[in-house]
């Protein structure tokens, strides 16, 4: 769950809105287990700081398990501005909340590798509204405009082992639409999918959750690999397909991703 401080709050509510997520997440003690982001205002803004230094201090101060999970860090266009925010941070008191960047402007992309990189960083989330603002393109359901950013993205998380989510689908009432673009996603290798309506929850599930087919399958790559030798024959046979060690490397993979 993402406690939205930037764009769903008013400049009128900004100071108001940190103050009472942070409030609300030292008093709330039945989480079960799921996991919380607070997106805050960006650097450039004259709250970003702010909403770093409160989010520090209140974390150093909660004896729980943890206040959240993430800081969502929006706009983020260079690896310096990734080393200012943990600056922040730890001048407050706190160095170990990981940091998620969204890559939604076309110094991001250009860049999403380089931010990746530092290891604070857990994941970059795509911006696909204000990427399309940037580049002037029109939201076409192809998103054709946006692949080049989309593939920088997966990219550069992928060359430093850190997760990749897809942006945002706009009109939650189009669960149609809305699959197909999950399945877009997930087919260029994006982890999940950022949503914006309970109603979308479902769909998402269902796409980037391996099928029952794709999970027998895995285990079969595994076991047939082991039962064969696998390791010195070099290359073995499932189900009428050339299995090599990287098959059997994403197979375990794709159990481990998801728990299985």
């Amino acid at each position: 769950a993402i406690f939205d401080i930037e764009d769903a709050v008013s400049v009128s509510k900004k100071d108001f809105a940190i103050d009472n997520v942070v409030s609300f997440l030292q008093d709330w003690t039945e989480r079960d287990g799921m996991q919380t982001i607070i997106r805050t205002n960006g650097l450039d803004t004259k709250w970003g700081a702010s909403d770093l230094a409160k989010i520090a201090i209140a974390s150093k101060n909660f004896s729980q398990s943890g206040l959240v999970d993430g800081i969502l860090i929006p706009k983020v266009c260079t690896l310096d501005l990734v080393k200012k925010v943990d600056a922040i941070m730890k001048e407050n008191g706190n160095s170990g909340i990981p940091l998620w960047c969204m890559i939604e402007t076309p110094h991001g992309v250009h860049h999403a590798h380089e931010i990746a990189s530092f290891g604070r960083v857990e994941g970059l989330v795509f911006g696909s509204n204000d990427l399309s603002k940037d580049l002037r393109a029109t939201q076409v359901p192809n998103r054709e405009p946006l692949l080049y950013g989309m593939h920088r993205v997966i990219n550069g998380a992928r060359m430093h082992n850190k997760v990749a989510i897809d942006g945002v689908y706009n009109n939650f009432k189009d669960e149609s639409g809305f699959t197909t673009q999950c399945e877009q996603g997930r087919t260029f290798g994006f982890d999940g999918k950022s949503l914006i309506h309970p109603a979308q929850i479902s769909a998402c599930n269902t796409v980037y959750s391996p099928s029952e087919e794709q999970i027998e399958f895995a285990r079969a790559i595994i076991e047939a690999w082991h039962q064969e030798n696998g390791d010195a024959l070099g290359v073995i046979t499932v189900g009428g397909k050339m299995i090599e060690k990287l098959h059997v490397v994403e197979a375990e993979e794709i159990l481990a991703r998801h728990n299985l």
